[in-house]
């Protein structure tokens, strides 16, 4: 008889010893910030994994001068193969959760207690930080438009609650992390999938609310960042609306373990 280990809802490893935390940190030319991102992120967690994606300013020197392990691309890969890189070298070294956060500042690390509470108390297996649960922000309004939009689809198609769907500040435990790096396929674009595969593996994804610092500007919210969300969503539904033995299969290898004597 088999059951989900992400159902048990323990706050300890299999040997006993508390969970081990990771950030992982995409990076692409942020030299500005990396530094302070970095050394915030350490007050949180036991390491700090920064991916430098073919930046071609000082952003993995800094990273590494404050204390994060650098990963180097010598090419832009794109942000999702990015953390991939990232969960893979956080996954090798065994990490129990991994957070991941903008590089950018624009996500306050003091927050990372607050997306590992309902994991450590066994609630969740994904939390997403939200800037929108509970408080008003400052934001672009199409920007604004967009993040409420594709939450009000994802929220109607899983039949849940979810208020920003797009939020790079997350904590994922390790046994969903493996699922996503053998199924997700998108390179730049795919919190979306993320969020839709970690759905269809029968995770338990929770909010909490975030601080939230906008850059002056960004990428994230023009039309071709919305367009590019788009694409990979109706991908990601269609790949859902398929028959996936292989999903399945997955599914039992990562999630599932033969049940113990001593668990009863």
């Amino acid at each position: 008889m088999s059951r989900p280990v992400s159902m048990e809802g323990r706050t300890r490893g299999e040997r006993g010893s508390k969970l081990s935390t990771c950030v992982v940190i995409p990076a692409l030319n942020e030299e500005t910030t990396i530094a302070d991102v970095a050394r915030g992120a350490l007050l949180f967690s036991d390491a700090v994994i920064v991916v430098d994606d073919g930046s071609t300013d000082r952003t993995a020197e800094l990273a590494q001068q404050a204390g994060a392990h650098v990963i180097r691309h010598p090419r832009n890969a794109g942000q999702w193969s990015a953390l991939r890189t990232g969960f893979r070298e956080a996954l090798r070294r065994g990490f129990d959760i991994v957070i991941t956060m903008d590089a950018d500042g624009q996500h306050d690390p003091i927050d990372i207690p607050r997306l590992l509470e309902p994991i450590l108390e066994g609630r969740a297996d994904l939390v997403i930080g939200s800037r929108l649960r509970g408080r008003s922000v400052t934001m672009i309004p199409y920007r604004y438009a967009g993040i409420k939009f594709f939450s009000k689809l994802l929220s109607t198609f899983m039949r849940m609650n979810l208020t920003d769907v797009t939020s790079g500040f997350r904590a994922y435990r390790s046994w969903l992390l493996k699922a996503l790096v053998k199924l997700m396929r998108e390179r730049q674009y795919g919190i979306l999938e993320a969020t839709i595969i970690a759905w269809r593996l029968g995770a338990r994804i929770e909010e909490k609310p975030i601080k939230f610092v906008p850059r002056r500007t960004s990428k994230k919210g023009n039309i071709r960042f919305f367009l590019n969300l788009v694409r990979v969503l109706l991908r990601a539904l269609m790949a859902h609306l398929r028959s996936s033995s292989r999903l399945k299969a997955i599914t039992y290898g990562l999630v599932f373990r033969p049940r113990s004597s001593q668990e009863g």
